[in-house]
């Protein structure tokens, strides 16, 4: 340690040539700066906080209070942990991509995001009281060292003559006044350097840490190698108009600015002149030139030159900043801030964009302008009205169009009104309308992509099926093979393990290939649901839409009522137009516009396709044979389970008829929703079913059973594997959702109308004064069987019988008779799902059972 402090204080750095320390050291004749001195700086430092400390707090405050100046700071921004991560770790200034993903990350405006950050960069600054209180602070401390300072300057040569700051140097000696003001100085320096660290950052933090270091230095050289006297003229230099800054600051703090614009103008031409004209022809002339001259360089002389020179380039630097503001506030002044408040309330108007709101706004502004603004206006509605369908909010609102041509000298309290009233609650619910369909969509992508995923994964899974099957076959085969071969028991068993293993394999694989596909339809299902909900909420947010234009017109109406006797024509005219409003009637219009119904909407269904189906490939006929029946018994298992489910939804929705009060409509649409999804398994099922039996008839060699959904069935090939599908016939449940409607008007005293899944949909339902027309199922999907096929069309004669019309009945098929009340019919065949064949007039078709009467044997006779 001791040799560090021999090399660091080193005579050939620090002195003059021919100088050393001992010649320096201090005696009761005379007294120089001793290096040992600096130390009491920190602890005089600490002081001084102190000071400050009570300083702030027992005489600025009450100052800055007595001023009117608030305690309070600036608006805390809003808690938000992404927010404070990203303000923190990553940027306080985000770009428009940055705002663009936090807006979707949160769902947040961008408008707020924004917000929040200038909240929370504003949260970081001190308040003006705190300011006020330390520009006090400074304030006093440098009033009192550049009093000190002159009244001690004014007594030295040096003041006058800087060449006196050189001779005898470095034999001069340190008076007490000199060693005070050294100290004091140098200490405050200290202390400003550790309040950095305590106080809110700032903008300016690493400028004056360098400033604060700067001075702290060059206050440190020049004592310890006996540069106090031109050390004194520096400090007084820089405390000259650091007194004037301070000042000017708390006049801009107490909301003085004319004096806070006079002290900074003498502020800029002290600081200029002193700093750019004094400091540099002055104190670094002498510091540079004359001590060259009469004492002669030598390295701390070049450190301390150094630090001069880097203390004029900050003068520079805040030169070039105090010339700019002073630019600005001599150039701009007031007119700055009136700009920047007309452009945020020009800003604060771009989000009135839809036609309406647009016209509302500007109907608002222009209420205290003239008449001829406002017939821009109405032209402006006028135009927007024409764009869009004709009824009664629309009619109303042209007549509220014609009034603002009459009514240019209305102005400051219609204005206000539609501004509270009109303009911000439709603001609102657009807003929450953007945010709902933003939901909806959602819901809607990510259902699709469940579909089309199930899809791929049936795909995949068929063909791993198929690959594995084709290998159980030459596993198979090769067993065969080796039952006519002379083998051994060994490797007749090692192959038997193989094959055993396939079978295992396959028949794992063959369940989650059917379970897939049964997963299939329910995702389907799912995909539709979701469709039909996002359908009717954004029909439900459309009808809000209209229900808030017409609340509109009716507080609209109530100002106009206010009016002096001058509007009482135009008020009678939008009066009159407003009671016309029907609201239902719009919204029923609305509802018919957007009602989507049809009645040959298919679906198509990704059918099994298994190995056997193939043709192509080489297996075993009875094998093939026997793997096709026990797929088609685990089939009609099924058929027969789902049959048996639906038999009991069609019971239970009877009950629901029967006894209204034993469930509500909750529990009907359920139950119903239940029966569709029952019937379209059937439907599936069965054409699974009905494939697979044709590919048996194939083989066996028997004729193919006709049956509904063969046309509709298609087949193709891709990349080497036979995929099949169905298309199902399945109405848009729009239709399904009026009929709940009309349903629940009914007080539930009739049945559901039935709409089950179907390949030709239901027709639409029959009104409640006929008998309930039954559901027609996958047997009457085409047209009828017997007719396409002779040999299934003939009738037994014995049971036929005839039977009387009661009600009208209009055909909604090609396949179905139409019937007048009194007509004689002769029945050919009775289903069991309510729908009979028979004849009138020659010509053949189905019925319904519910809408006829038929004869008993006796009155057959007699007929």
């Amino acid at each position: 340690m001791a040799g560090i402090l021999v090399w660091f204080w080193n005579e050939r750095f620090w002195l003059p040539h021919n100088v050393t320390w001992a010649d320096l050291k201090s005696t009761e004749e005379s007294t120089f700066p001793q290096a040992e001195d600096l130390y009491l700086a920190i602890p005089l430092a600490f002081c001084i906080f102190c000071i400050r400390l009570f300083f702030e707090r027992f005489i600025a405050k009450p100052c800055a209070l007595a001023l009117k100046i608030q305690a309070s700071g600036p608006q805390k921004a809003q808690h938000n942990a992404i927010l404070e991560k990203v303000f923190t770790s990553i940027t306080k200034h985000p770009d428009e991509k940055r705002l663009d993903g936090l807006s979707k990350q949160l769902d947040w405006d961008v408008r707020n995001i924004q917000r929040w950050f200038r909240q929370r960069r504003n949260q970081e600054k001190p308040s003006t009281l705190t300011r006020f209180c330390e520009s006090m602070w400074k304030f006093t401390f440098n009033l009192y060292i550049f009093t000190y300072g002159f009244r001690y300057l004014k007594k030295t040569p040096w003041l006058w003559n800087t060449r006196q700051c050189w001779y005898n140097y470095p034999y001069q000696q340190l008076t007490s006044d000199l060693h005070y003001y050294y100290l004091v100085e140098l200490s405050f320096y200290w202390s400003l350097m550790f309040s950095q660290f305590t106080d809110i950052k700032r903008k300016d933090f690493g400028i004056m840490f360098l400033h604060h270091l700067a001075a702290i230095s060059l206050i440190t050289f020049s004592y310890a190698n006996n540069m106090v006297r031109v050390g004194t003229l520096v400090m007084g230099l820089h405390d000259m108009a650091e007194v004037l800054l301070e000042a000017a600051k708390m006049a801009n703090y107490s909301k003085c600015q004319k004096l806070c614009d006079l002290l900074f103008v003498v502020f800029a031409l002290v600081f200029l002149i002193a700093r750019l004209g004094v400091f540099p022809l002055w104190i670094l002339n002498t510091t540079l030139f004359e001590s060259w001259e009469i004492v002669g360089p030598y390295p701390s002389w070049w450190v301390f030159n150094l630090l001069l020179v880097l203390l004029q380039f900050l003068h520079l630097f805040w030169s070039y900043l105090i010339i700019k503001i002073a630019c600005k506030a001599i150039c701009k002044g007031k007119y700055d801030r009136v700009y920047k408040d007309l452009k945020n309330i020009s800003k604060n108007g771009e989000i009135f964009c839809k036609t309406l709101m647009s016209a509302l706004q500007q109907r608002s502004n222009l209420e205290l302008s003239y008449a001829k603004g406002l017939e821009k206006v109405a032209n402006k509605l006028t135009k927007a009205l024409a764009s869009v369908n004709k009824n009664c909010i629309n009619n109303a609102w042209t007549c509220a169009s014609d009034e603002m041509r009459t009514t240019a000298e209305v102005h400051k309290k219609l204005g206000t009104a539609i501004q509270q009233e009109a303009i911000k609650p439709t603001s609102q619910v657009l807003e929450e309308h953007e945010k709902k369909k933003k939901k909806l969509d959602n819901e809607v992508e990510k259902m699709t992509s469940s579909v089309l995923n199930n899809w791929k994964q049936q795909i995949k899974v068929k063909k791993k099926l198929m690959e594995h099957t084709k290998k159980h076959e030459a596993v198979f085969h090769h067993v065969e093979n080796t039952n006519k071969q002379s083998v051994t028991e060994k490797e007749k068993q090692k192959l038997l393990n193989k094959l055993k293993k396939s079978v295992e394999t396959l028949t794992k694989i063959d369940e989650e290939y059917y379970q897939e596909n049964i997963i299939g339809q329910t995702v389907r299902l799912k995909w539709e649901n979701v469709l039909e909900n996002c359908y009717k909420s954004i029909q439900d947010l459309e009808k809000e839409r209209i229900q808030l234009l017409s609340h509109i017109l009716t507080r609209y109406n109530q100002h106009i009522l206010t009016f002096e006797q001058t509007l009482n024509t135009c008020q009678s005219q939008i009066d009159q137009a407003i009671k016309s409003i029907d609201v239902e009637k719009d919204t029923q219009t609305f509802m018919e516009e957007t009602a989507i119904y049809s009645e040959d909407n298919k679906s198509e269904f990704l059918l099994m396709d298994y190995f056997e189906e193939d043709n192509s490939v080489i297996m075993d006929k009875a094998r093939r044979i026997a793997s096709i029946n026990m797929k088609l018994e685990r089939l009609q298992s099924d058929i027969d389970k789902a049959q048996k489910d639906k038999d009991g939804l069609e019971k239970m929705l009877k009950a629901y008829v029967d006894n209204p009060a034993f469930s509500d409509v909750k529990n009907e649409e359920n139950t119903y929703v239940l029966l569709e999804e029952t019937n379209l398994k059937i439907h599936l099922l069965e054409a699974n079913h009905f494939k697979l039996l044709s590919t048996l008839a194939e083989l066996e060699g028997r004729p193919v059973s006709p049956h509904p959904c063969s046309e509709r069935i298609s087949k193709w090939k891709e990349k080497g594997s036979q995929h099949s599908s169905v298309y199902i016939s399945r109405s848009i449940n729009t239709k399904k959702l009026k009929r709940l409607e009309s349903h629940r008007i009914s007080n539930r005293s009739r049945e559901r109308m039935s709409h089950s899944v179907s390949f030709d949909d239901s027709a639409v339902p029959d009104t409640t004064d006929y008998p309930n027309r039954p559901p027609r199922g996958l047997s009457r999907r085409v047209k009828d069987l017997h007719e396409e096929n002779t040999s299934k069309n003939e009738i037994n004669e014995h049971r036929r019988s005839s039977c009387t019309v009661l009600y009208p009945y209009k055909p909604q098929r090609q396949d179905e008779l139409g019937l007048q009340k009194g007509d004689l019919l002769e029945v050919h065949h009775r289903d069991d799902d309510g729908w009979w064949y028979g004849s009138l007039n020659g010509k053949k078709g189905y019925f319904p059972s519910t809408y006829v009467e038929e004869h008993t044997a006796d009155q057959s006779s007699h007929a």
